[in-house]
């Protein structure tokens, strides 16, 4: 009579292949909602540019538009509006960007976006306040 402690090699290769397929089968659905995820921070960035323009063409003001590392601002008289960045975002490569009176942008220039290991664009053109995100 002979006594087995342990698992055998075969129940160990099973088991292991068993979670190597599992866990490439859940990969595409993680990284579809990282995607999602992404173009929702896009969605929030891009409704702080657009109420700054917005309050700089009714009010006929100056209006900045100030990003910090982790948060995009704009004030008006007494309203704070911001938005910030979820865990593992970031901005970089910081500039000041105002709409003048006109809604137009102050100057050409970027600003960084960092998610994980991609980095990402929002590039504004000079004048018209037009701005877009490049991949």
């Amino acid at each position: 009579m002979s006594k087995t402690n342990g698992f055998t090699l075969l129940e160990e290769i099973f088991v292991l292949s068993l979670i190597l397929t599992l866990s490439f089968l859940t990969l595409p659905i993680y990284r579809f909602q990282v995607k999602e995820n992404i173009d929702n921070v896009k969605y929030h960035i891009s409704a702080i540019i657009n109420g700054a323009k917005t309050a700089a063409l009714s009010s006929h003001e100056k209006v900045n538009l100030y990003f910090t590392e982790d948060q995009v601002y704009y004030s008006q008289d007494d309203n704070f509006i911001s938005y910030s960045l979820p865990d593992n975002y970031s901005f970089s490569h910081l500039k000041e960007v105002y709409f003048n009176e006109n809604g137009n942008i102050n100057q050409a220039n970027h600003v960084l976006l960092h998610d994980f290991d991609t980095e990402r664009k929002l590039i504004f053109h000079l004048g018209n306040g037009d701005y877009y995100f490049e991949e």
